[in-house]
């Protein structure tokens, strides 16, 4: 299960079918158990899938922003939950396993999971992250599909939507060309291994021998 037309916006494409962009892709890690979270995201925040340039202005400054030329502008948002496989045991290809019948169920009736065929674990976050990444790269940067904005998080996490877009509009426009290549983050600059190997981030010398991690993206 992959849902690879994920990202194409299913309220713009009518209006110009050779120029389909997806304004924000969210791509939500997420425990095949925690279907509660999945659930309460889904009747929040999840359920805004578009917002109109002219619900984003809320006082006088704002209306006279040459950003605001153009009011009828519309953002469009999907989202994408990503699920691992439980244990080496029960794989994807099991017929007989009652989990994956849940996990078919609800994605036959959301249409928003991408199973990756690894182990559930800490560990593995790595791996998932990067078939995601894989994934991002054959069916969201198309010719005529683009997504201008892909952003990952957890299956803990409130986004305020409308805030969020404004934010990106005011900072970056809708020029996709100039910013179509860049990573915003927190940058973590002074992180360190942890040797304790009851950490949940324990990383032994074997594993990592420097005494500090480069700098990187958090989250």
């Amino acid at each position: 299960i992959n849902n690879s037309d994920a990202c194409i916006p299913k309220y713009t494409r009518k209006k110009d079918k050779n120029n389909q962009k997806l304004f924000i892709m969210f791509l939500i890690h997420s425990h095949r158990n925690n279907y509660l979270r999945r659930k309460a995201m889904r009747d929040t925040w999840l359920s805004l899938r578009q917002i109109y340039l002219n619900d984003l202005i809320d006082d006088f400054e704002d209306q006279n922003n040459d950003l605001y030329f153009n009011k009828d502008i519309n953002f469009e948002f999907s989202h994408l939950f990503i699920i691992g496989n439980e244990n080496s045991s029960k794989n994807f290809n099991n017929e007989n396993s009652r989990e994956k019948s849940f996990i078919e169920i609800e994605s036959e009736t959301f249409n928003d999971l991408i199973l990756i065929d690894t182990i559930e674990s800490y560990k593995n976050l790595l791996y998932k992250h990067l078939a995601v990444v894989n994934w991002v790269v054959e069916n969201c940067m198309k010719p005529k599909i683009t997504t201008r904005y892909i952003i990952k998080l957890d299956d803990d996490v409130f986004v305020n939507i409308k805030q969020l877009t404004k934010h990106l509009y005011f900072k970056f426009g809708l020029n996709f060309a100039l910013y179509n290549k860049f990573l915003y983050c927190n940058i973590n600059y002074f992180a360190r291994p942890i040797r304790k190997n009851s950490s949940k981030w324990f990383v032994d010398y074997e594993t990592y021998p420097f005494d500090s991690y480069p700098r990187y993206c958090e989250g």
